[in-house]
């Protein structure tokens, strides 16, 4: 500490600023379980929609299956796909969610929460394509013009 008059005592700047920088840094650590446990229901949600709109999408007719597992399990009951979507995400989840306060386990989430965005976005331009063809509004040439890529450029860029 600096005397400037006094008895007036002052840090330096410096020292004030390290010790901002720490606490900083010591606040990002310590909310990181946080950050982990919310980024593991965000994701848990977006799960569910995309089991929802897979089962709606599959019932309806408009719905090929890529993944060669769901696609089988699909084929013989469409609702056992639930057990199967579930434990897909949230095994892993609790795995991220044991070592939550690792920085490795929140890159993790926040990586696996990224992609889920995603299937989310690509769920939404589903939606428009089967909405268009449903309504019978769109044309074969309007339907077949929408193109993914462009439309998730929206999002992305």
């Amino acid at each position: 500490m600096t005397q400037v008059s006094g008895d007036i005592m002052v840090l330096p700047v410096r020292a004030a600023k390290a010790d901002r920088y720490q606490a900083t840094v010591d606040w990002l650590i310590h909310s990181r379980s946080q950050r982990v446990a919310w980024m593991l229901v965000g994701l848990l949600l977006i799960n569910a929609f995309d089991v929802v709109l897979t089962l709606s999408a599959h019932t309806q007719g408009l719905l090929d299956e890529m993944n060669p597992i769901a696609r089988a399990i699909m084929g013989r009951n469409p609702y056992a796909i639930l057990p199967y979507k579930l434990a897909l995400v949230l095994y892993p989840s609790m795995v991220l969610y044991t070592y939550r306060d690792r920085l490795v386990s929140e890159v993790a989430a926040a990586g696996v929460l990224l992609v889920y965005v995603f299937v989310a976005l690509r769920w939404r331009v589903c939606y428009e394509l089967y909405t268009m063809a449903a309504s019978g509004g769109g044309t074969e040439a309007e339907i077949e013009g929408v193109c993914l890529g462009n439309i998730m450029s929206q999002y992305v860029f």
